[in-house]
């Protein structure tokens, strides 16, 4: 496992908010490269994927990358990297509504199926269904720490079909 995750996971993760996988086919071809190392894990092959990884306590491959997206979203919209967050999201304002949190933000309206898998439109619904104030969350360390609590099940498309 450790030379998965030295040697494989980082090529497979590698700038993922640019390139992650939209269709359902292409997040199951990806995911099948950690489905396949942990088969062949002696003592797990008669275990089913889910059951893996939680025996290795480790997350699927789709579950990292959204993770890596909202650190990336994150990172943008408080300006921990160079990139104005203006070009791709379209930020509701701080004001406090009745529901959800203050940096609700707006899906672009996309004339292709395409654009919808891009990074600025995907990982919306995700960042307006967070449970806490993401103002409240003053640094980088703070938000990722929040990330490993938090549930995104809801948001994964790898253990529908398979249990």
């Amino acid at each position: 496992m450790k030379a998965f995750t030295t040697y494989v996971r980082p090529v497979v993760e590698y700038a993922s908010p640019v390139w992650s996988p939209g269709t359902l086919t292409a997040i199951d071809k990806v995911e099948t490269v950690q489905r396949r190392f942990t088969k062949r894990i002696p003592g797990l092959h008669s275990y089913s994927y889910h059951t893996r990884l939680t025996l290795l306590s480790i997350e699927s491959l789709e579950a990292r990358q959204l993770k890596a997206d909202l650190l990336c979203l994150y990172k943008i919209l408080f300006q921990h990297v160079d990139v104005d967050s203006e070009h791709f999201f379209c930020v509701r304002g701080t004001d406090n509504g009745t529901r959800g949190h203050a940096l609700k933000l707006y899906t672009n309206y996309c004339r292709v199926n395409v654009r919808k898998h891009f990074f600025c439109n995907h990982i919306v619904a995700v960042w307006n269904a967070l449970k806490i104030n993401p103002c409240d969350i003053k640094t980088l360390r703070a938000f990722k720490n929040f990330l490993k609590n938090v549930n995104l099940s809801e948001y994964l498309h790898v253990f529908r079909n398979r249990k």
